[in-house]
């Protein structure tokens, strides 16, 4: 199978274990930049420059383009962020060409300088991008012509006339990019440099089930018997509330330790939370994201409802007693 370039946040969190927590860490500390996946749009490419953006060709472009930190950042807290320039990665070039499309001279207002240059030399270093430019009236062109609208004199001021004839009557315009949370990719090179991806980490995936193990020297259970789940002794089918996540929890936890009091169940799901093989056996599908003394979080979207997110240590021992009767 092709391996992956990038992964959704969902695909993370839901089927790698990696929280929307891991990803901000990184992000606050400036190690990672979001990404997003940019399809046959009509971009002009460069380099940034000291005083703005330096243009070397333009061409339809296929990327995943990384946005910058400040704007990661406000993508975690907003959700949405808009920007004129974007970092290419993975790019594939159509149509390039190094020539300069433009009646509207350089510099203007969105490039100080164009730089024609090889599409070869251009991928051997940092792409930066910005949305093709169109070409409209310049704002001082647009503030003569209403000047000689409202006071019927042809002749515009002195300094909008300097201006015009410094800059032309035209001038170009990029549409920001507009990205929303929802849309967000995560390059799996980045994933692999930061250790979330290809590592046993406890928060990371997992590349195979637990085997059972051999009974400890003390005759105990040691983690995993031949027959770890109570509930298969019984032989009683778990998720009588498929539709319930508490309810699938409680009832793996019973399965585990099925004499065991409420209060040791909450802390048996803290300690499953720093132990990969407990993770396996009673959270595999990485449902719990955290746990306090009193709530307990789920892996969910960020976007989901608050209902959703979380469960009180009272609900959830609610739902354990309603589990242990439907069990008995």
């Amino acid at each position: 199978m092709q391996e992956k370039a990038y992964y959704r946040l969902n695909e993370l969190q839901h089927h790698h274990g990696i929280t929307a927590d891991e990803i901000r860490f990184l992000v606050e500390q400036k190690r990672l930049r979001l990404s997003f996946l940019l399809q046959g749009i009509s971009l002009i490419v460069g380099t940034r420059g000291k005083q703005g953006f330096i243009a070397q060709g333009s061409a339809t472009v296929d990327a995943i383009a990384s946005v910058d930190i400040s704007e990661s950042l406000a993508l975690l807290s907003r959700g949405k962020v808009t920007t004129k320039t974007v970092y290419l990665r993975q790019a594939s070039f159509q149509g390039y060409s190094s020539a300069y499309p433009f009646k509207t001279k350089a510099p203007n207002s969105e490039i100080i300088e164009w730089h024609a240059t090889e599409l070869s030399t251009i991928k051997q270093g940092v792409v930066v991008a910005k949305n093709f430019p169109r070409e409209q009236q310049s704002s001082a062109a647009a503030m003569a012509d209403t000047f000689k609208m409202f006071s019927g004199d042809a002749t515009p001021p002195d300094y909008l006339k300097e201006k015009i004839k410094k800059n032309g009557d035209t001038d170009l315009y990029c549409e920001e990019f507009k990205f929303s949370l929802s849309d967000t990719c995560l390059f799996v090179d980045d994933l692999k440099r930061h250790g979330l991806l290809g590592s046993d980490n406890a928060s990371k995936p997992h590349s195979s089930k637990l085997q059972p193990q051999d009974v400890s020297a003390n005759k105990r259970p040691n983690r995993l018997t031949d027959k770890p789940n109570r509930l298969v002794e019984k032989n009683i089918p778990q998720f009588h509330y498929p539709a319930s996540r508490s309810a699938r929890l409680a009832e793996r936890l019973i399965g585990y330790a099925l004499d065991a009091k409420f209060d040791a169940l909450w802390s048996l799901i803290r300690k499953v939370m720093n132990d990969d093989e407990l993770l396996d056996l009673i959270d595999p599908e990485r449902e719990v994201l955290d746990i306090t003394p009193d709530t307990l979080f789920w892996n969910v979207p960020e976007d989901a409802p608050d209902k959703e997110k979380r469960v009180a240590r009272v609900s959830f021992k609610n739902t354990v007693s309603k589990v242990k009767q439907k069990l008995s």
